[in-house]
C-alpha cells in the first residue's frame, strides 16, 4: 500500500492535462486509498491494473458536460479499477443534531433517506 500511496501522491504534485481532471484528482486519490484500506482485492486490483491516477481521472471526466455528481465520479473510480462493480450511497440527515449537541430540547431522531428510493 505504501509504494502505491507515494507513487499517487507523487502525480497528485503534478498538473494533470485537464482542468477537469485538476479538479476531481484530490477527492479521487483520497477514495481510492480509503477502498483500498478497506478491500484488499479492491487494492490489488488497482495494484495489478499499472494505471495511474492521472489514466483514472482521464477515465473519470471522460464525456462529462459541464457536471457531475460526486456517486458518478466514485462510480467511475471504482469501475476504472474494478470492472463489474458499482458504489451505493446513503445519505443521513440528523434532524436533532442541534438538540444533540445541547442546542435546543428536541425528541426527533436521524433520518436515514437512501438517495435511490424507489418509491416515487
Amino acid at each position: 500500500m505504501q509504494d502505491l500511496k507515494k507513487a499517487f501522491e507523487e502525480e497528485l504534485k503534478k498538473d494533470f492535462k485537464g482542468r477537469r481532471e485538476n479538479a476531481v484528482k484530490n477527492a479521487v486519490c483520497e477514495q481510492i486509498f480509503s477502498f483500498c484500506e478497506q478491500n484488499g482485492e479492491f487494492l490489488q486490483a488497482v495494484k495489478d491494473s499499472a494505471k495511474g491516477l492521472e489514466d483514472c481521472c482521464k477515465a473519470i471526466m471522460d464525456g462529462v458536460g459541464s457536471s457531475i455528481s460526486d456517486l458518478e465520479v466514485y462510480r467511475r473510480m471504482a469501475l476504472f479499477y474494478f470492472p463489474g462493480s458499482d458504489v451505493e450511497m446513503k445519505l443521513t440527515i440528523n434532524l436533532s443534531a442541534e438538540a444533540e449537541r445541547g442546542g435546543v430540547d428536541d425528541e426527533r431522531h436521524a433520518v436515514v433517506l437512501d438517495l435511490f428510493s424507489e418509491l416515487f
